[in-house]
Protein backbone atom coordinates (compact mmCIF):
# COMPACT_ATOMS: atom_id res chain seq x y z
CA UNK A 1 0.00 0.00 0.00
CA UNK A 2 2.50 2.84 -1.27
CA UNK A 3 0.47 5.56 0.19
CA UNK A 4 0.75 4.45 3.56
CA UNK A 5 4.22 3.00 2.79
CA UNK A 6 5.54 6.57 1.48
CA UNK A 7 3.99 8.49 4.92
CA UNK A 8 1.35 10.27 2.91
CA UNK A 9 -1.21 8.97 5.02
CA UNK A 10 -2.03 6.87 8.00
CA UNK A 11 -5.38 5.48 7.01
CA UNK A 12 -7.28 4.70 4.10
CA UNK A 13 -9.67 2.43 2.28
CA UNK A 14 -9.12 -0.08 -0.30
CA UNK A 15 -10.79 -4.34 -1.67
CA UNK A 16 -9.12 -6.98 0.62
CA UNK A 17 -8.04 -7.81 -3.11
CA UNK A 18 -5.54 -5.08 -3.08
CA UNK A 19 -4.50 -5.46 1.07
CA UNK A 20 -4.00 -9.42 0.60
CA UNK A 21 -1.87 -8.95 -2.13
CA UNK A 22 0.10 -6.20 -1.20
CA UNK A 23 0.54 -6.93 2.79
CA UNK A 24 3.46 -9.44 1.86
CA UNK A 25 5.48 -6.73 -0.39
CA UNK A 26 5.13 -4.13 2.56
CA UNK A 27 8.25 -3.82 4.16
CA UNK A 28 8.84 -2.43 8.04
CA UNK A 29 5.20 -1.29 8.52
CA UNK A 30 2.46 -2.85 10.16
CA UNK A 31 -0.74 -2.69 8.54
CA UNK A 32 -4.38 -3.36 9.98
CA UNK A 33 -6.96 -4.28 7.58
CA UNK A 34 -10.71 -4.20 9.01
CA UNK A 35 -13.27 -5.50 6.36
CA UNK A 36 -16.61 -2.86 6.46
CA UNK A 37 -18.60 -4.53 3.73
CA UNK A 38 -20.37 -7.60 2.93
CA UNK A 39 -18.48 -9.45 -0.18
CA UNK A 40 -18.50 -7.34 -3.47
CA UNK A 41 -16.87 -10.11 -5.31
CA UNK A 42 -14.69 -13.65 -5.31
CA UNK A 43 -11.07 -14.61 -6.86
CA UNK A 44 -12.37 -17.53 -9.51
CA UNK A 45 -10.26 -19.73 -11.66
CA UNK A 46 -11.77 -19.81 -15.31
CA UNK A 47 -10.76 -20.75 -18.45
CA UNK A 48 -12.87 -21.07 -21.97
CA UNK A 49 -16.09 -22.90 -21.41
CA UNK A 50 -15.17 -25.29 -24.29
CA UNK A 51 -11.82 -26.98 -22.14
CA UNK A 52 -13.60 -26.18 -19.10
CA UNK A 53 -14.18 -29.67 -18.19
CA UNK A 54 -10.76 -30.77 -19.28
CA UNK A 55 -9.11 -28.04 -17.68
CA UNK A 56 -10.96 -29.18 -14.44
CA UNK A 57 -9.32 -32.48 -14.89
CA UNK A 58 -6.13 -31.51 -15.56
CA UNK A 59 -6.43 -29.72 -12.24
CA UNK A 60 -7.98 -32.49 -9.95
CA UNK A 61 -5.00 -34.55 -11.46
CA UNK A 62 -2.63 -31.68 -10.05
CA UNK A 63 -0.97 -31.46 -13.61
CA UNK A 64 0.77 -28.04 -14.32
CA UNK A 65 -1.95 -25.58 -15.01
CA UNK A 66 -0.75 -22.16 -16.72
CA UNK A 67 -2.57 -19.05 -15.57
CA UNK A 68 -3.07 -15.67 -16.27
CA UNK A 69 -3.92 -13.00 -13.07
CA UNK A 70 -2.91 -9.78 -12.05
CA UNK A 71 -2.59 -11.04 -8.19
CA UNK A 72 0.32 -13.63 -8.14
CA UNK A 73 0.71 -13.67 -4.85
CA UNK A 74 -3.39 -14.37 -4.35
CA UNK A 75 -3.08 -17.41 -6.84
CA UNK A 76 0.09 -18.58 -4.78
CA UNK A 77 -2.16 -19.28 -1.70
CA UNK A 78 -5.28 -20.07 -3.50
CA UNK A 79 -3.30 -22.98 -4.95
CA UNK A 80 -1.62 -24.15 -1.64
CA UNK A 81 -5.05 -24.27 -0.18
CA UNK A 82 -6.01 -26.45 -2.82
CA UNK A 83 -3.18 -28.64 -3.11
CA UNK A 84 -3.08 -27.18 -7.16
CA UNK A 85 -0.41 -27.39 -9.67
CA UNK A 86 -0.41 -23.50 -11.12
CA UNK A 87 2.14 -21.28 -12.94
CA UNK A 88 1.27 -17.92 -13.42
CA UNK A 89 2.71 -17.26 -16.45
CA UNK A 90 1.50 -13.20 -16.74
CA UNK A 91 0.18 -10.50 -15.07
CA UNK A 92 -1.52 -8.60 -17.57
CA UNK A 93 -2.42 -4.70 -17.15
CA UNK A 94 -5.57 -4.86 -19.34
CA UNK A 95 -7.73 -8.00 -19.40
CA UNK A 96 -6.59 -11.44 -17.99
CA UNK A 97 -10.13 -13.24 -20.04
CA UNK A 98 -7.97 -12.26 -23.26
CA UNK A 99 -4.64 -14.22 -22.39
CA UNK A 100 -6.81 -17.69 -22.48
CA UNK A 101 -8.26 -16.26 -25.96
CA UNK A 102 -5.14 -15.49 -27.15
CA UNK A 103 -3.61 -19.02 -26.37
CA UNK A 104 -1.51 -17.37 -23.69
CA UNK A 105 -2.75 -18.97 -20.88
CA UNK A 106 -5.11 -21.95 -19.85
CA UNK A 107 -6.89 -20.19 -17.54
CA UNK A 108 -7.59 -17.04 -15.56
CA UNK A 109 -7.65 -16.20 -11.89
CA UNK A 110 -9.84 -12.99 -11.27
CA UNK A 111 -12.16 -11.34 -9.60
CA UNK A 112 -15.81 -12.27 -10.44
CA UNK A 113 -18.64 -9.51 -9.35
CA UNK A 114 -21.68 -10.86 -11.80
CA UNK A 115 -19.93 -12.79 -13.85
CA UNK A 116 -21.07 -11.13 -17.55
CA UNK A 117 -17.43 -10.68 -18.04
CA UNK A 118 -16.81 -14.45 -18.00
CA UNK A 119 -19.35 -15.07 -19.84
CA UNK A 120 -19.34 -12.38 -22.80
CA UNK A 121 -15.19 -14.03 -22.86
CA UNK A 122 -16.93 -17.58 -23.04
CA UNK A 123 -15.46 -18.73 -20.12
CA UNK A 124 -16.62 -20.78 -17.18
CA UNK A 125 -15.27 -20.78 -13.65
CA UNK A 126 -14.36 -24.11 -11.93
CA UNK A 127 -12.92 -23.71 -8.57
CA UNK A 128 -13.97 -20.22 -6.48
CA UNK A 129 -11.78 -18.85 -3.79
CA UNK A 130 -12.19 -16.08 -1.06
CA UNK A 131 -14.39 -13.47 -1.54
CA UNK A 132 -13.48 -9.67 -1.79
CA UNK A 133 -14.30 -7.36 0.43
CA UNK A 134 -14.06 -3.07 1.34
CA UNK A 135 -12.10 -2.18 3.67
CA UNK A 136 -10.37 0.23 6.35
CA UNK A 137 -6.58 -0.05 6.35
CA UNK A 138 -4.40 1.87 8.54
CA UNK A 139 -1.21 1.69 10.45
CA UNK A 140 -0.48 0.09 14.02
CA UNK A 141 0.86 3.13 15.62
CA UNK A 142 2.21 3.36 19.12
CA UNK A 143 0.96 6.85 20.43
CA UNK A 144 3.01 6.63 23.69
CA UNK A 145 -0.08 7.80 25.66
CA UNK A 146 -0.76 10.89 23.72
CA UNK A 147 -4.19 11.75 22.34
Amino acid sequence: MPILNEEVADIGFVGSDIYEEERFTTKGIDITFRGVSKPLGKFVLAAAAKSAPGIAYVVRRAETISVATKYPTTLARFAASKSLNLQCVCEPTGSVEAMVNLGLSDTVFDIKVTGDTLRDNGMKVISEGDNVTAGLVYKNLKLNGTL
